[in-house]
């Protein structure tokens, strides 16, 4: 219980900064795209002088350790080589391949759903419901709200910024709830709300249900991620701990480096305005020589002016056109495969544990 609310709370800090940093990139990048990089860099250096103030808890025993080592009176095996015994156990081999899928659909929200709500979602709508017509000029509205300078929508990272707000208000809340059921319940629990949420996002293109997405992705990503490092500290033998906390990052390199490619290309496949703009001018009768000069991400605005409407009309007309959602729904599939073999992956550590195989 007391590792639950632990991982939890961890969790719930780290995305302080996550729910800051894309509040400052929203204000920087509407000055200059080299803000954004600026403000980056000089937010890492801060850690700097953090790194003055840090004790490294241990540091003696380990040194300690190392010296007897050195001097021979200690036998230690090569990191490597103890790190591969440890990978090729089916526990851990298990747990890469059940998450690698989750860890793809995970990403697809931070790298594929930003260019989405651009294109597609009409956030003036909930500024209108909140502030009524035409926006606000509230400075603090509009920062925290991840608005555009004249108040009148919202940004796309501050739409995904929900995620990391809620992550930071209720994460130990969510933790306390998992603590009472099995891990792999919880993480269970917590990748099937995310399948949905993005199916949700494939289905509605309207702002307040991607925003009810949003809000459901999150609440299954605080039953999920933090779950994952509990799960893997506790599996550790003695003395592995830090080891099997490491094991962590592989399936989410192997989900995040295949969604890095395929996530992008899905979304050209089936949702990509830009794809869809240069189709319409060509079929409207603009030659695919004029068509091919048009630079990147400007054939939206000009098939609006080659069609005479306005661009949240030719927009409408464009998603009722092409099925915008499948690449979502695919995205969402994936993560269907991780959820049931999470199940798999739950029945199976269930039964070794009845018979005391771990």
């Amino acid at each position: 219980e007391n590792s639950s609310m632990a991982w939890a709370l961890f969790y719930q800090i780290v995305n302080i900064g996550g729910f800051i940093g894309p509040l400052v990139a929203v204000y920087m990048r509407q000055l200059s795209w080299d803000y954004v990089f600026y403000a980056c860099a000089a937010i890492i250096s801060l850690n700097f002088l953090l790194l003055l103030m840090y004790k490294e808890p241990g540091k003696e025993e380990r040194l300690a350790r190392q010296a007897r080592v050195k001097s021979g009176e200690l036998k230690q095996e090569a990191l490597w080589k103890d790190a591969w015994q440890e990978l090729k156990k089916p526990l851990v081999v298990n747990y890469m391949l059940v998450f690698a899928a989750f860890w793809f659909l995970f990403f697809s929200l931070f790298d594929v759903l930003p260019i989405h709500i651009s294109e597609w979602v009409d956030t003036s709508v909930i500024v209108n419901d909140l502030f009524g017509d035409g926006g606000t000029d509230n400075g603090i509205a509009i920062f925290f709200l991840g608005m555009n300078d004249e108040g009148t929508r919202i940004m796309p990272e501050g739409m995904l910024n929900l995620n990391a707000g809620m992550i930071m208000i209720f994460c130990f809340l969510v933790g306390a709830v998992a603590a009472k059921v099995r891990v792999t319940t919880a993480m269970l629990v917590g990748c099937l709300l995310s399948v949905v949420a993005i199916a949700l996002v494939g289905a509605f293109n309207t702002a307040w249900m991607v925003f009810i997405a949003i809000a459901t992705f999150s609440l299954g990503e605080m039953m999920i991620s933090p779950k994952k490092n509990e799960f893997m500290g506790n599996i550790a033998p003695e003395g592995k701990k830090a080891m099997y906390l490491g094991f962590v990052m592989l399936p989410q390199g192997i989900g995040w480096g295949l969604e890095g490619y395929f996530g992008p290309k899905l979304y050209e496949w089936y949702a990509s305005k830009e794809v869809f703009s240069r189709e319409f001018l060509v079929e409207n009768g603009m030659s695919t020589t004029d068509v091919a000069a048009i630079p990147h991400g400007e054939a939206f605005t000009r098939a609006v002016e080659f069609s005479g409407q306005t661009a949240e009309s030719l927009t409408q007309y464009l998603y009722q056109l092409h099925n915008v959602g499948m690449a979502w729904y695919i995205i969402s599939a994936i993560g269907m495969i991780s959820a049931v073999g999470i199940y798999i992956y739950g029945k199976w550590l269930l039964r070794l544990k009845e018979q005391n195989a771990i």
